[in-house]
């Protein structure tokens, strides 16, 4: 792990092989770890700089402390009513830090492949500084728009359900949580993802993160018509068992930019079982590739 100024703040950052960067974006209060060593080398393999990072108020980058704890109820039934949303940050702020990162790594662009609120993160960048990406890859994310904002009722208490104190506990909670959100279409090897947990719960939880971080999504709005503008090659990647982005928030997102590909897979939840690997990480590695060939025979 290294640690570079973005920003303003400190973000905790590892990499995996050689070739062209691709950045992996994490989501909601999820530690860089939470993408799995196997899963980054598997990347890597296809020719790629796999780089992974902490967000703000994750893992070993900076955390906010005077940010405060924000009043989610409230926020959603403003959010749900069409009114503002004020929070300490938004996407943007978080779209920020990875072009800082950038910055800090000399990349000029990378690839960007978002999962859940990460995807988010990479179509606000893909808005906000297109010149940074060669490609996006929005995994698991819906365009924010109310319409698609809210999942299962299930998930959502899940998921709002505060985390326990670090230890056994908070493991087992999250555990829980994960396999819930994977759904039961696709196996889920328990043991590998309790071991992924403990790996990423080692460097800490922050209490508020999860809760500053859905704040952001909320206070951010939908993104539908700033979708239209966007000229980054685009893959959308979602499940058809997802229980908090639906199937139409995948295809919403797809059809708002322009040229964007919809890849379904097929009984995947919110998560990225092993058994989907291959087919994810082919997915991945030939847009990716394709972009890279596309951009040399325009030269």
């Amino acid at each position: 792990m290294e640690r570079v100024q973005a920003n303003g703040i400190e973000l905790a950052y590892d990499s995996f092989g050689e070739g062209d960067p691709l950045v992996l974006v994490m989501g909601l209060a999820g530690p860089r770890r939470m993408w799995p060593e196997e899963w980054c080398l598997g990347l890597a393999e296809e020719g790629f700089r796999v780089i992974r990072y902490d967000h703000r108020d994750v893992g070993c980058s900076t955390w906010l402390q005077d940010a405060g704890t924000p009043d989610l109820p409230r926020l959603l039934v403003r959010r749900a009513l069409g009114l503002p949303v004020r929070t300490a940050y938004t996407l943007s702020d978080l779209a920020a830090d990875l072009v800082g990162l950038l910055d800090a790594l000399e990349i000029d662009a990378a690839h960007v492949v978002g999962g859940s609120m990460g995807g988010m993160v990479g179509q606000t960048l893909a808005i906000e500084h297109p010149h940074r990406l060669r490609s996006l890859t929005s995994m698991l994310a819906g365009p924010g728009n109310r319409r698609f904002l809210l999942g299962k009722p299930h998930a959502l208490r899940a998921l709002l359900a505060p985390f326990p104190e670090p230890g056994p506990a908070a493991v087992d909670h999250e555990v829980a949580l994960l396999r819930l959100l994977n759904g039961s279409a696709l196996p889920v090897d328990e043991g590998e993802l309790r071991q992924i947990v403990t790996e990423a719960q080692a460097d800490q939880r922050h209490p508020d993160a999860s809760a500053r971080h859905l704040a952001a999504v909320l206070a951010s709005g939908g993104r539908l018509r700033k979708l239209r503008s966007v000229t980054v090659p685009t893959l959308v990647i979602n499940g058809t068992a997802d229980p908090l982005v639906s199937v139409a928030a995948g295809r919403a997102t797809a059809r708002a930019i322009p040229g964007a590909r919809l890849h379904l897979v097929e009984g995947m939840g919110h998560g990225l079982p092993r058994v989907a690997w291959p087919e994810l990480i082919e997915a991945i590695a030939s847009h990716a590739r394709g972009t890279e060939r596309a951009a040399t025979v325009a030269a």
